[in-house]
């Protein structure tokens, strides 16, 4: 199978994960809006529950180059790279095989409402960064609602430290690292890129005499602005798990854990895709973080998906497209010219 072959099948695998787990994650709240109804009135036995429907990946279309021999790639699964909370924190890795280096390296953080979700969703997507010239992984962190930000954003940044104190083992160059991540994901990818040291979220994973900075961010549906209001319910009781209260009780911490609170001059460059009619993350979020980049004269392509909402529904052409972008955007400002 080609490399545009598999790196799309990867892509449209992760957007179909993405939009079954934020399904999954409102089917759990309308069972737990049911606890609060009269329990003293006679209850029906519930129905066994329906399993949800397998993601749907589309079919390759015919335009894309014929299967030829693919580029070899080192795989190592399940590395600690730093622990988080008393627990170890693990990592996939993908790297290019046979061939020189030094390698750009790319952060690939997997979406699920910050509550769902593992790194093993997004192990196509970052085979194929490998057959394109990067060392990539693929990373866990802590996961909501057990525990609450900033513990994910301080172990995606462990894991960007650990890439650079391990560049001469796996051939990185430390100075060419992306970021990209899907829904939740983007959001800490985001995070990433905006964030510097004096704003404290390094944490204490691992590898501190590194930095976590990254040189490139892609953002696929991601949320930047967690403190406006009027988000979809489902979307907001997930916010409310990850931050441990609701807007109007702790507005200090929204806005710590938006993106968008940190959009400086001199942010990395970032690729913003997102559905126009996304009924989980609303497009205006892309649209604010793209306003805002580009107000402090950075570097901002935004991507609208027209018509289309969280993933679910994105066509072949369109993931063709993102593949595109996705390869382009991250080769600009990641390998040398």
């Amino acid at each position: 199978m080609s490399r545009s072959a598999i790196f799309l099948r990867g892509l449209a695998l992760v957007v179909s994960i993405v939009a079954v787990g934020c399904a999954s994650t409102r089917s759990r709240s309308v069972d737990r809006s049911r606890l609060s109804n009269d329990h003293s009135r006679p209850q029906p036995t519930p129905a066994s529950p329906t399993p949800p429907a397998p993601p749907l990946i589309p079919p390759l279309p015919p335009t894309l180059p014929a299967p030829a021999a693919t580029a070899p790639v080192h795989k190592e699964i399940d590395v600690i790279y730093g622990t988080g909370g008393g627990e170890q924190l693990k990592l996939d890795l993908y790297a290019p095989k046979d061939r020189p280096g030094p390698f750009p390296a790319v952060v690939v953080i997997h979406g699920g409402g910050w509550a769902n979700g593992t790194k093993g969703f997004l192990g196509g997507i970052t085979h194929a960064f490998a057959e394109r010239g990067y060392v990539a992984v693929t990373v866990e962190y802590r996961l909501a609602p057990k525990h609450k930000f900033p513990a994910q954003l301080q172990d995606v940044k462990c894991a960007v430290r650990w890439l650079r104190a391990n560049a001469q083992r796996y051939q990185i160059d430390p100075d060419r690292i992306g970021a990209l991540g899907f829904s939740s994901g983007a959001h800490l990818a985001l995070l990433l890129g905006l964030t510097e040291p004096k704003d404290g979220f390094e944490g204490e994973g691992g590898h501190l005499e590194q930095s976590s900075k990254v040189q490139v961010v892609v953002n696929m549906m991601g949320p930047t602005d967690l403190s406006r209001p009027a988000w979809p319910a489902v979307t907001d009781k997930l916010i409310a798990d990850l931050l441990g209260g609701g807007r109007e009780q702790i507005p200090s911490v929204y806005r710590a854990a938006s993106p968008l609170a940190y959009v400086h001059r001199g942010a990395p460059p970032v690729l913003t895709m997102h559905g126009t009619k996304d009924a989980i993350v609303p497009f205006e979020q892309a649209k604010l973080l793209h306003a805002s980049l580009r107000s402090v004269r950075g570097i901002s392509r935004l991507e609208p998906v027209k018509d289309k909402g969280h993933g679910e529904d994105w066509s072949r052409e369109e993931l063709l497209r993102g593949l595109g972008l996705i390869g382009e955007f991250m080769d600009k400002y990641l390998k040398p010219r």
